[in-house]
């Protein structure tokens, strides 16, 4: 019973210490939220998946898959040209700004 204190009083210390930037986030907000989700992660995945699917055959899932495939690589070829495109003209670009003055005032 004593490692659990020690860990809880530890994660109750971390959530204090979490990062301003996320306060907003509700699920991130919280170790809380985390680990409820990640738990209920672990139990889909791990018992009610299973469950689920043992008297069944599996899903032909491949062509979706293809499909899926090929849109993001389509989507990421139009967001790094873009990206590209705005770098070369010196705007904002990924959250930077990039300043292409070299002057030394």
């Amino acid at each position: 019973m004593l490692i659990f204190k020690v860990l809880y009083e530890k994660l109750v210390e971390l959530d204090t210490k979490s990062d301003p930037r996320t306060a907003h986030l509700s699920l991130e907000a919280s170790l809380k939220c985390t680990f409820a989700l990640v738990a209920l992660y672990l139990f889909v995945a791990l018992k009610l998946g299973p469950a689920f699917m043992s008297n069944r055959k599996a899903f032909e899932i491949k062509r979706i898959i293809q499909i899926y495939n090929l849109t993001q690589i389509v989507n990421l070829h139009d967001e790094a040209s873009r990206e590209r495109t705005q770098f070369k003209k010196g705007q904002e670009t990924l959250g930077f700004y990039v300043n292409n003055n070299t002057s030394k005032d």
